[in-house]
């Protein structure tokens, strides 16, 4: 069973592409290229951000009951019953 990964990872990698958002921005081609893959780049980062936040505040299930090894009872063998 594969476990989930920590929330905080989703939100920092957002904010690592929001970074490279900012990087594509920056870049020396065309306005409506530049734009337009800075605002894709950027809309992937918010929505790890926002995937991150929602897993870490999602209401966690309860956790199991202990059960004790000594509170077992242990299981009960057939009476002898002669043939």
């Amino acid at each position: 069973m594969l476990q989930r990964p920590n929330p905080w990872i989703l939100f920092m990698g957002g904010i690592a592409i929001i970074n490279a958002a900012f990087l594509v921005g920056g870049l020396k081609i065309p306005d409506w290229q530049r734009f337009t893959g800075a605002a894709i780049v950027g809309a992937m980062g918010v929505t790890s951000m926002g995937l991150g936040l929602t897993a870490y505040f999602k209401k966690k299930p309860p956790p199991p009951k202990f059960v004790s090894r000594r509170s077992k009872s242990r299981p009960t063998l057939p009476p002898n019953v002669p043939s």
